[in-house]
């Protein structure tokens, strides 16, 4: 009984703390402050994808049910700073050479982290050393023969990292021992902003990443959407690589989705060990909006880097309060609905942060059982005006899964009939059209290609590489061999008919393909300048001179799959319409919160069987191309013969003259 009586506080306490979660937000998390005051605590990845993006819905709550003030404390990102080194001397020594200058006074006194050196020469690899000093007489060694190298057009691997360093002078030595001296412009010193504190490293996940036209593309799943990132750092397996990197965000702006650029940079490992060097890092320092983030690497004509892993830095948020008593607060979160509060110690909070803070507890995320689930975006409306669909020549069912946010990927099927003008796509339901966002961007995807030997025509061999269907948006094309040594010109062109019904030569794209050696690359990309294709059949001409032919193991394509995004739940039959070509883009008012639509996670909608709604009309009929042009118009011509026979033997006989 004794027990009982103590246990019954805990049980009312927790029951009360239920009944004072509203049921409008789902989720809560217990916040326990050691001592009434000044309070922070950091906002957990959980906090950040189930609250909202602009984290408007969090609000804090005492053991009364009463909202508690806070203010989010996110760090502010500093810019780097970069100079030249002053009083620049370079000196020839045997087998060196020395160069030494003044480190401009502020950054003597910040530090500097990186050296970039400013070289015309091209295509050399060379140790170098770094010493530091303060009265140019005793010098610091800091690092020795750590290679640096410049490879053509790519000029950032010439930058030297380490830790930040004090000083007033900097001396570096390249090694020319083994190669000739380079010529070296100017030393330019950078003092990035100093490390954030408390930085989180998150593993990302992505989908199986697609390597197209010399690039890799990684399709990156953050954990929240409207997260700040330090960096993204790259496991590559491999031993000796270097590529330029390039992030991406999806953002909408103009009426229209577009990758925004976050950042570049160059990652690099000359070798493993303690002699070598790498660099797999890509500084963003800033917030990336929404939850993806796309990762392009430059491959050029090296195959694609074995990456095992990609990780983030996170640079966390906080949450601080003044907490009136110690104990348990619990912060709630998760109301799509909520309206952003505006409290006072807000606008203190560049003062309250030079104050000392309390560090509080966390507890686990719990879910609320009293909540009564919101409509998922309730400003998007589901249902739009009537539309008359007689006109359009083709529908999908649309699947769904789940209520809510949809997303559809269209296939290569749909582009293909639907000319890739994504201007008369229609989801209906009911008679009614359901209002979408369309990202054009999208997404790479690979489709497999038929390719088959044709007979070989004096120096040059031919190949037929057959398409699914023609019209499709391919943006390239990739040819494997398995030859180690070759030099040769190649062509990609289609056959189809031009405006009169001619069959024509049409060319797409054409390059010169070289391998030399079993390093080589064993693909050669072709980019195609005329999309939609007219045919469904591209001949690849490849000019062989008096080499024999080579043997082509595999083809793939390459295009970009735009999507679909628009609300619905279970219920009648939604259809997607397309094959219009008078149809216009719709006008949505859907597209002025799309950005609000990229914070929410989509259910994947799926697409059935395509059906024929009908024929094309009469007119619309393809003009006849090859043999059956001259039968068709041989056959116009006797019909038209045909006819003014006819309507002569029917008009009277003139009356003879006299």
């Amino acid at each position: 009984m004794l027990n009982a009586l103590k246990i019954l506080p805990l049980f009312l306490a927790g029951h009360a703390w239920g009944q004072n979660v509203p049921p409008e937000w789902p989720f809560s998390q217990e916040l326990t402050a050691p001592q009434p005051g000044l309070t922070q605590v950091e906002l957990s990845p959980e906090v950040l994808a189930r609250g909202k993006e602009d984290l408007s819905d969090l609000r804090l709550l005492d053991r009364d049910g009463r909202e508690v003030p806070f203010f989010i404390n996110r760090p502010v990102i500093q810019a780097s700073k970069e100079a030249s080194l002053r009083s620049l001397q370079m000196r020839m020594e045997p087998q060196k050479t020395v160069i030494e200058g003044e480190i401009p006074p502020e950054f003597a006194a910040d530090g500097i982290n990186a050296v970039y050196l400013v070289s015309p020469s091209d295509d050399f690899l060379k140790p170098i050393s770094l010493a530091v000093s303060r009265d140019r007489r005793h010098w610091k060694g800091i690092f020795d023969s750590r290679p640096i190298f410049k490879q053509p057009g790519r000029p950032l691997s010439t930058t030297l990292q380490f830790e930040p360093l004090n000083a007033s002078y900097l001396r570096i030595t390249l090694d020319d021992s083994r190669t000739p001296p380079i010529r070296v412009q100017d030393l330019r010193l950078w003092a990035r902003p100093k490390a954030l504190p408390n930085l989180k490293s998150v593993p990302l996940e992505w989908p199986p990443s697609v390597a197209n036209g010399g690039k890799t593309e990684l399709n990156l799943s953050l954990p929240a959407p409207n997260l700040t990132l330090d960096s993204i750092r790259i496991d590559a397996q491999d031993g000796v690589f270097a590529r330029e990197v390039a992030a991406f965000a999806k953002v909408f702006s103009d009426g229209d989705f577009h990758d925004e650029l976050m950042g570049t940079g160059y990652i690099y490992r000359v070798s493993k060990g303690p002699q070598g060097a790498e660099e797999l890092s890509l500084n963003l320092r800033r917030r990336i909006p929404g939850r993806a983030l796309i990762l392009r690497i430059n491959d050029g004509d090296s195959p694609a880097l074995s990456i095992k892993g990609v990780s983030a830095a996170v640079i966390p948020s906080f949450l601080m309060f003044d907490a009136p008593a110690l104990g348990t607060y619990k912060l709630i979160f998760g109301n799509i609905l909520a309206a952003p509060r505006r409290y006072d110690v807000a606008a203190l909070g560049e003062r309250l942060l030079q104050t000392r803070f309390n560090g509080a507890s966390v507890g686990p995320v719990s879910q609320n059982p009293s909540f009564r689930a919101p409509e998922v975006l309730p400003e998007v409306p589901s249902v739009g005006s009537p539309l008359d669909t007689s006109t359009w020549r083709y529908r999908r069912k649309v699947l769904l899964t789940d209520a809510g946010l949809q997303r559809i990927e269209l296939d290569p099927e749909i582009l293909a009939h639907d000319g890739n003008r994504l201007a008369d796509l229609r989801l209906t339901r009911d008679g009614k059209q359901i209002p979408y966002v369309l990202d054009q961007t999208g997404v790479t995807r690979e489709l497999g290609l038929d390719v088959k030997e044709s007979p070989q025509e004096k120096s040059k061999s031919r190949w037929v590489v057959e398409l699914p269907q023609k019209g499709i948006p391919l943006s390239s094309v990739r040819f494997s061999v398995s030859e180690p040594l070759f030099s040769r010109s190649v062509a990609l062109y289609q056959e189809a008919a031009d405006d009169r019904g001619d069959t024509v030569r049409q060319d797409l794209g054409v390059g010169n393909w070289a391998r030399t050696g079993q390093n080589g690359n064993q693909e050669f990309e072709i980019p195609l300048f005329k999309n939609p294709l007219r045919s469904d059949r591209l001949i690849l001409e490849i000019e062989n001179g008096d080499n024999p032919p080579l043997h082509i193991a595999r083809a793939r394509g390459f295009y970009q799959a735009p999507r679909l995004y628009f609300k619905a739940t279970p219920g009648a039959d939604i259809f997607l319409h397309y094959g219009q070509d008078q149809a216009g883009r719709p006008q949505y008012d859907i597209d002025i919160i799309s950005r609000e639509i990229m914070s929410v996670v989509p259910a994947e909608a799926r697409l059935a069987p395509e059906e024929a709604l009908h024929a094309a009309n009469w007119w619309e009929a393809p003009v006849p191309s090859g043999r059956a042009k001259y039968f068709f118009w041989s056959i116009l011509a006797a019909v038209a013969v045909g006819l003014i026979l006819i309507i002569r033997k029917l008009l009277p006989e003139e009356p003879a003259s006299f």
